[in-house]
């Protein structure tokens, strides 16, 4: 597991330690303000990606494109990763966010996100964890329109309560292949993660 900085906007310092092999994380607010900035970030994720597959230049060019799109999304939880499985084109977002179980209102989430408009499929499953207490996962399926075509889209949240603490995880793609793979680590993901003491 490789060790990742998490930046906050709260005193809580919480850690988080994810698989290189299967996960890149995306910039952070430093990164982009350094030199190169998100043409920095673009150019390496396009490298790591490509370094791991046999890539078609129509390949590389979806790739940057979706460097792109996930670079705009930087910033947007606490530690956002871009799941990269090898030989398979991905744009599955992971975003984990660790915040105080008294300042998140648990049930309001679950029932935002369960009357979300757009989604249509949703399946709620109990989740049991040894380290990081219990909540849910709920499996959504949604759809957005490119070029007159409804694409579907796979969206997963994760919240679980542990003592004083609430994890949430959000992921979403429309690479479902590459979805249901990234599905196979979402134990590994919470058990990278931890909480303050």
């Amino acid at each position: 597991m490789t060790p990742l900085p998490v930046e906050t906007a709260t005193d809580a310092r919480w850690d988080f330690a994810y698989d290189d092999e299967w996960f890149l994380p995306l910039p952070t607010a430093r990164d982009l303000a350094s030199d190169g900035g998100v043409e920095a970030w673009v150019d390496a994720a396009v490298e790591r990606y490509a370094s791991r597959s046999t890539l078609t230049d129509g390949d590389l060019d979806a790739i940057r494109l979706t460097a792109q799109g996930l670079a705009g999304l930087a910033g947007n939880a606490a530690t956002q990763l871009w799941f990269i499985p090898r030989g398979v084109y991905s744009d599955v977002l992971v975003e984990i966010t660790v915040a105080d179980a008294e300042a998140l209102d648990e049930r309001a989430v679950l029932e935002e996100i369960a009357t979300l408009p757009d989604s249509a499929a949703s399946e709620l499953i109990q989740l049991e964890t040894d380290s990081h207490g219990n909540g849910f996962l709920l499996r959504r399926t949604s759809a957005v329109v490119v070029d007159g075509v409804a694409r579907p889209i796979a969206n997963w949240t994760v919240m679980l309560r542990a003592g004083e603490w609430v994890i949430m995880i959000e992921a979403m793609g429309s690479t479902l292949e590459s979805f249901a793979l990234m599905e196979e680590h979402i134990l590994r993901v919470i058990d990278g993660i931890t909480l303050p003491a």
